[in-house]
């Protein structure tokens, strides 16, 4: 009779992700917002695990094609023209991605 392992089952279910990686991500493309062109072509919204990491990368995403960088000036204007400035935490989360 095979033995049901409850773990691996459970294992099975959740997408592999790293919650730091996504946020060291997003902070490296605050920092230095010419980087977006050496991931925009892969890098997707849908490829974060976090839903509002996900926001975030869309927000940076529309500043590329506008021709404008992404930082913590433009990045909060253009999540809140998207109404999701709050949804995602705010400048303050915005603000502890880079640090």
């Amino acid at each position: 009779m095979a033995r049901f392992d409850k773990k691996k089952e459970i294992d099975r279910t959740i997408p592999p992700h790293d919650i730091e990686a996504e946020r060291s991500v997003l902070g490296a493309l605050l920092l230095d917002s010419e980087s977006v062109v050496k991931v925009v072509e892969f890098l997707y919204p849908r490829h974060f695990y976090r839903n509002v990491h996900g926001i975030i990368y869309e927000a940076i995403i529309n500043l590329y094609e506008k021709r404008e960088p992404a930082d913590l000036v433009t990045l909060p204007d253009e999540l809140k023209r998207m109404d999701n400035l709050e949804k995602v935490g705010g400048v303050s989360y915005l603000t502890d991605l880079v640090n």
